[in-house]
């Protein structure tokens, strides 16, 4: 098969072969370990992130916890409860009723709006300062809200059997009663704050003796979750960090999107799956939430296979909150590194194999054009066209140098053969023609014998006729006829060896004749030749 190629064919393929594989095998083998290397790299400093954001998010809820936990014994907190259990009383508000501050009762001692502004200016301090949205004080027996920050419509009602009953503040009343230190609610729509999505704390407010004298209950800013989350410090450009709930539904905002994704937007990815299930963590390649439509306006790529844009994540579950934490960056651009190394290494074999290529070219060049001149000489010497004038030049002092030496060797010696050939062919010429001169005077000479034949076989003819005659004549004398018939007989013998004579003469003509015939074809044939040899050496430029 590779006869079929011509060598500078073979040479450019060889170099391409000798070149390429090796540096294909050691290109892959380095990008294979380089790539494996960058791409574990990028999982670390992805789940360090991970790790962080959720060290973060743990801690910003034990932090809630222990503040808690601290203002509830505050003597603030205890006498503001115990103002408003007072006015309670005064009031005489019934166990379903709402929290009455109409102040009507003639039992009040001090009404409520003095009773709110005094309250207010000792707890002030702790939304003010740990940034809560709105912070409670509610009946333990009942349910009564009693004091808000915010005075939105819950401030008054009653959480057992109030329009917000099933709300997740009364959860938290219901968790502190149920005996818990500590209660923290998952985030779901609240009415009185214009259905926005809030997230309670709660935790008892307990006497010196250790009775439950209320419960105090704060409304946490989502903002101060977002920031967590948010924040974008080794991220890249499409990593992020969300919260989801069990219901698969965000907790927080996402920072890729200008609009918002709390309890809007589901993440039921695989990881998110798998961390819930496991209820640890779960590191992986993924599709994310995001859909196609949204993917294509963020300027991302969307895996159809996926279900969503393709994402290196770590997930981990929360089970204080009974929530999952994912962090997640585009696999593109995780893994960009890795994949600025392919391209790379690919440039770097595309060029190598057009230098290859390039360079075997010229090479191929240097061995295929001497072999290629002798292949044109050797053509037009077989063809006939051949100028045994030329030489190769060739400076080389390899085996083409040599090749090209004993090739014009070969042509020298051809020429000088086919010189001596044209001389000899000269000679050839001449003595054909000396024969052919010769030829034609031997003929002429054949035809006028042949003629002095002619007339001599007529004249014999002739004067046997005259003795015939003669014979018949001689009736008339017996003398006169023996005389005669002597002489008849001698006639007679004279003109037989005259016939012999004359076929004897007609032999050799005819044997000359014959003779003069293939010389003159062999003439002919010489002539031939001599013409073949006068061509080959016109056109061989002797």
């Amino acid at each position: 098969m590779l006869n079929k190629f011509k060598i500078g064919t073979k040479l450019i393929a060889f170099f391409l072969i000798v070149g390429i594989v090796p540096l294909a095998f050691m290109g892959i083998k380095a990008y294979t370990v380089a790539s494996s290397a960058l791409k574990t790299e990028a999982e670390n400093k992805l789940d360090a992130v991970a790790l962080l954001k959720k060290a973060q998010i743990e801690t910003m809820f034990d932090n809630l916890r222990a503040n808690m936990q601290a203002i509830s014994q505050t003597n603030d907190i205890k006498i503001s409860i115990a103002e408003l259990v007072k006015y309670h009383r005064e009031m005489h508000i019934q166990p379903t009723a709402l929290y009455d501050m109409s102040s009507s009762d003639p039992d009040v001692t001090v009404k409520y709006e003095e009773l709110y502004k005094r309250v207010n200016a000792l707890l002030r301090v702790y939304p003010e300062q740990y940034g809560y949205y709105d912070i409670f004080l509610i009946c333990a027996p009942h349910g009564h809200v009693m004091y808000t920050w915010a005075k939105e419509s819950d401030l008054g009602t009653n959480l057992s059997a109030g329009p917000y009953r099933d709300t997740e503040l009364a959860a938290i009343w219901k968790g502190v009663n149920a005996g818990k230190a500590f209660v923290i609610t998952d985030t779901k729509p609240y009415a009185p704050s214009n259905g926005a999505p809030a997230l309670f704390t709660g935790a008892p407010i307990k006497d010196e003796a250790g009775n439950i004298l209320g419960v105090i209950a704060v409304q946490i800013s989502q903002e101060d979750i977002d920031k967590i989350t948010q924040e974008a410090t080794g991220m890249g450009a499409t990593g992020e960090t969300y919260l989801v709930g069990p219901d698969y539904l965000f907790r927080t905002n996402s920072r890729l999107t200008k609009t918002s994704t709390l309890l809007k937007s589901k993440a039921e990815t695989k990881g998110v799956k798998e961390a819930f299930k496991s209820k640890s963590e779960f590191d992986g390649v993924y599709g994310d939430y995001t859909t196609q439509a949204e993917a294509k306006a963020q300027n991302r790529s969307y895996s159809t296979a996926l279900g969503g844009v393709p994402v290196v994540g770590m997930t981990a579950y929360i089970p204080a909150l009974n929530w999952v934490i994912v962090t997640e960056v585009d696999e593109e651009e995780a893994y960009a590194a890795a994949t600025s190394l392919r391209n790379t290494m690919l440039l770097t074999i595309f060029i190598s194999i057009i230098l290859i290529v390039v360079s075997a070219y010229f090479i191929s060049r240097t061995i295929t054009n001497p072999i290629n001149k002798v292949v044109v000489m050797l053509k037009d010497i077989a063809t006939g066209d051949g100028d045994l004038t030329m030489r190769l030049n060739v400076a080389a002092r390899d085996e083409v140098g040599e090749l090209a030496s004993w090739f014009n060797t070969f042509v020298g010696k051809l020429q000088e053969i086919m010189i001596k050939i044209k001389a000899s062919s000269d000679q050839v010429g001449n003595a054909a023609e000396q024969i052919s001169a010769a030829s034609e005077q031997l003929a002429t000479g054949a035809e006028e014998q042949q003629y002095q034949l002619s007339e001599v076989s007529t004249a014999t003819e002739e004067m046997s006729a005259m003795i015939l005659e003669s014979s018949k004549s001689t009736g008339v004398t017996q003398q006169s006829a023996n005389s005669a018939d002597a002489s008849a007989q001698q006639g007679r013998e004279a003109v037989i060896q005259a016939l012999h004579g004359m076929a004897e003469i007609t032999r050799l003509v005819k044997e000359a004749g014959l003779k003069i015939g293939a010389l003159e074809s062999r003439s002919d044939e010489i002539g031939e030749v001599i013409q073949v040899i006068d061509d080959i050496a016109d056109q061989t430029n002797l």
